[in-house]
């Protein structure tokens, strides 16, 4: 292929239209406060998912097609939680919810992260893991 239709191909109406409509529908459901929040979430998810992959078969045990439909259901419940807070943050006038949302599933997945790093054998920050499962745990 070409990069003249490359460009033409890209530059397309229809194409535009759903970049624009994902965009749209992103400060819709989130807001334009936390995006880099939101991306950052979205790479944790993307490591953990990775990281635990690596250890399923660093352990031996199958990778199964019900496994990994749970990080879809996982994100699917997670960016809803976050939206959710964006609209009750909205009709408070205030900017906390959707900010604590985003920092619980954070550390959430960054646990899960540590947890995945320890399976596959490598050394984490113990003190650090217990004490991040400690806040989390804190109601």
């Amino acid at each position: 292929m070409h990069f003249s239709e490359i460009v033409t191909t890209i530059f397309e109406p229809t194409i535009i239209k759903i970049a624009a409509s994902i965009a749209v529908a992103i400060f819709f459901l989130f807001g334009d406060l936390h995006l880099q929040a939101l991306i950052a979430v979205l790479m944790l998810m993307l490591f953990d998912t990775i990281l635990g992959l690596m250890a399923t078969y660093h352990e031996g045990q199958a990778i199964t097609s019900r496994k990994f439909s749970r990080i879809i259901q996982k994100g699917t419940v997670y960016f809803i939680a976050i939206s959710s807070g964006y609209y009750a943050d909205t009709t408070i006038s205030f900017d906390i919810i959707q900010s604590t949302m985003i920092g619980f599933i954070g550390i959430t997945e960054f646990i899960s992260i540590l947890e995945n790093m320890g399976r596959l054998g490598y050394q984490t920050p113990k003190k650090l893991l217990n004490q991040l499962k400690d806040f989390q745990s804190k109601k």
